[in-house]
């Protein structure tokens, strides 16, 4: 019996695990052109939506869907040291998430990598370019550290699956996680 209810935990355990990290990359990426795009553009681009009225039969409001932003953030070849470029694009987006429009929401920057190299390598490099985006935007702009978290997808996730090695899957996402608890 100890067996069952032991097999019973862990499927349950699985499927938890497994909605949450589809709820984890279930977000809506805009288009955008990070290079080019100012700090209205930003704004835009991360304020979700009104939410749908509805009446629901629990009282529960919607779900907010998330919305992320890819930005190109330029780093050295094998390196998570931000470059000139990069740091004109953080300052758009470190104004943008300090603005009075952004300032009541939690963001998580996504570090990702396109799928040349080993496997490990992306998923640590990805980790430490998130890092390094994460901890300029709070030392620059004085965010708070709770309002910032990072995540390593390496080449797990590509943005364009049909081409692993292209550039548009070296990127930073921004992604919106909802007001602040």
């Amino acid at each position: 019996m100890k067996t069952k209810s032991w097999i019973y935990t862990l499927a349950l355990w699985a499927l938890l695990a497994g909605s949450s990290l589809a709820q984890e990359t279930d977000y809506e990426v805009m288009e955008l052109d990070a290079e080019n795009a100012s700090e209205q553009d930003i704004i835009d681009a991360l304020t979700p939506p009104p939410p749908l009225v509805t009446r629901s039969l629990d009282g529960e409001a919607p779900e907010m869907k998330l919305r992320a932003i890819p930005l190109r953030i330029r780093f050295e070849l094998d390196s998570y040291e931000l470059t000139d470029s990069a740091q004109q694009t953080l300052n758009r987006l470190g104004s943008a998430l300090t603005s009075d429009s952004l300032s009541a929401f939690r963001f998580r920057v996504e570090g990702h990598t396109d799928a040349l190299g080993d496997e490990d390598y992306n998923l640590d490099l990805s980790r430490r370019r998130a890092d390094g985006v994460r901890n300029y935007l709070i030392n620059l702009f004085d965010m708070e550290a709770a309002r910032l978290e990072t995540v390593a997808r390496g080449e797990s996730s590509l943005l364009n699956p049909d081409n692993p090695n292209g550039p548009e899957n070296r990127v930073v996402l921004i992604v919106n996680l909802g007001p602040q608890n």
